[in-house]
């Protein structure tokens, strides 16, 4: 299984009573969840890259992130495209599982040592405990289904919370295929060297700037000869040699097409005030393999504001309330831990909960 796959599960955390509170679903994003691989390889790309191997971490693991390690980790992990099949795969001689099944434990923390840096679903997990959860089980379900099951959604979901959700793309994909790649806001990681991983990911395609959002005729790269807007992907790509990348993201463009409602109670959360990449500017004769120049926006760091807005056209196409909040100068990788939201994100559960007539008595102390 590899990090796009991570997109489509759902972890379920739910008390071992199930009266007792209303379950909630954990969607883990892009790089999310802790990865395990067990190699069996014919050819390396490395001498110093092992062809096999039992069991062994490999997201987040630091120690496969120094340099020439790291091109062993990035062949390990990165995915083959089948431009016939539409389809992708994982590397010849790579399996790939999700450790923890049953448990939280995978997306709490990134890496195992559960060191700071690699705190994801932490945070969220511990106040989930303090209102009554506790056993933890992993449920698996394709999110493309439950967008066509109203009557499964009015039975099953109480509400949705979205925090930082990536609804209409952002142009730091762009930035992290055309030049920079992205170390998911770790400074341990070479941006450059994940970026040979994240090019053959689906999830990056599936990530660029909509064409619903962005204007046919608005400058997203400017490269001193020409200007590219959302009109011209195919001449991204082809600048770059990466024909697969291109058909990747023809299967994927239309996915999100339109936004539609969930019809199910939705709370929108997000932050905003950071400066966030609106353009990439090359210097003249750079491209495009030069690193150009970023043009700064509002969003949070990583998504567009238009992005993280688009859903506020829900509230006129559907029924169901739409709750819309944002945190000021809370980026996109801190919305997860940060005190302010973790608070905004609970109290909302226990108002859900509070129908149940189970939590008037709950005291919450919140340590920052």
């Amino acid at each position: 299984m590899s990090l796009t796959i991570i997109l489509l599960l759902f972890s379920l955390v739910q008390s071992s009573l199930s009266e007792d509170v209303y379950p909630v679903v954990l969607i883990p994003g892009d790089g999310g969840s802790q990865v395990e691989a067990k190699l069996n390889k014919t050819s390396v790309v490395h001498y110093i890259c092992s062809k096999t191997s039992d069991w062994f971490p490999l997201w987040l693991n630091l120690e496969l992130m120094v340099p020439e390690v790291i091109d062993c980790w990035a062949d390990n992990i990165k995915l083959l495209y089948d431009s016939k099949t539409r389809t992708t795969r994982n590397n010849d001689g790579v399996n790939i599982r999700i450790p923890g099944f049953g448990t939280s434990a995978s997306v709490e923390y990134l890496d195992t040592s559960e060191r700071g840096f690699s705190v994801y679903f932490a945070e969220m997990v511990k106040r989930l405990l303090t209102l009554g959860y506790k056993e933890m089980l992993i449920f698996l379900v394709h999110p493309m289904i439950l967008e066509k099951l109203l009557e499964w959604k009015d039975k099953y979901i109480r509400s949705f919370i979205s925090l930082a959700g990536v609804w209409a793309g952002t142009m730091r994909a762009m930035k992290v295929f055309f030049s920079m790649g992205d170390n998911l806001g770790s400074w341990i990681l070479n941006s450059k060297s994940l970026m040979v991983e994240q090019r053959t990911s689906p999830s990056l395609a599936w990530l660029m700037p909509s064409s619903d959002y962005w204007h046919p005729n608005e400058t997203l790269v400017s490269t001193g000869k020409i200007n590219l807007t959302v009109s011209d992907f195919k001449e991204f790509y082809y600048a770059f040699n990466e024909l697969d990348s291109y058909e990747m993201w023809k299967d994927v463009r239309d996915i999100n097409k339109g936004l539609k409602a969930p019809q199910v109670d939705t709370y929108c959360l997000h932050g905003t005030k950071v400066d966030t990449t609106s353009k990439l500017i090359y210097p003249p004769g750079t491209w495009p393999m030069g690193d150009p120049v970023l043009r700064t926006g509002d969003g949070d760091g990583t998504v567009n504001l238009r992005s993280l807005m688009a859903c506020n056209k829900w509230s006129k196409e559907q029924n169901k309330p739409l709750h819309h909040h944002v945190f000021p100068r809370i980026d996109h990788l801190t919305i997860l831990r940060d005190p302010g939201v973790v608070n905004y994100t609970t109290d909302i559960l226990k108002t859900l909960n509070s129908e149940l007539d189970l939590f008037s008595d709950v005291k919450i102390t919140v340590v920052p």
